[in-house]
C-alpha cells in the first residue's frame, strides 16, 4: 500500500518483485517489469557512477542517496532517488563465495 517504489532486485540483474507504485509511476505491468534486466530501464546516458552503484549492492555494500533516469512507458524518464541495502544473509554468502 507504500506510495513509495519498493522492489526486491536479484543479483542476476532482474527485479524480483515490486510493489504497484512501479506500475503506477512508469506505466509497465509488474509482468514487463520482472522480464527485464533492470539496467534496460535506466537511461542509456548514465554516468558511470550509476553502474558502479549497481555493481556495489549487488556485492553487499548499502548504498545511500543514489539517484538515476529511468524510462516510462511512453519514452518520457523520471528521476528516480534510491536507498538500497543488501540482505545482510545473503550478503555473507556472497563473500564467502567470493573467498573460496
Amino acid at each position: 500500500m507504500s506510495l513509495d517504489m519498493l522492489c526486491i532486485a536479484g543479483t542476476d540483474g532482474y527485479f524480483k518483485r515490486v510493489n504497484p507504485a512501479w506500475e503506477r509511476t512508469l506505466g509497465f505491468t509488474r509482468d514487463e517489469l520482472l522480464a527485464r534486466p533492470y539496467v534496460e530501464f535506466i537511461h542509456p546516458g548514465r554516468p558511470a557512477g550509476d553502474r558502479g552503484a549497481s555493481r556495489r549492492a549487488g556485492e553487499g555494500e548499502e548504498i545511500v542517496s543514489f539517484e538515476n533516469r529511468y524510462v516510462c512507458k511512453d519514452g518520457t524518464y523520471r528521476w528516480l532517488f534510491w536507498n538500497a541495502a543488501v540482505r545482510p544473509r545473503r550478503a555473507a554468502d556472497l563473500r564467502d563465495r567470493r573467498a573460496t
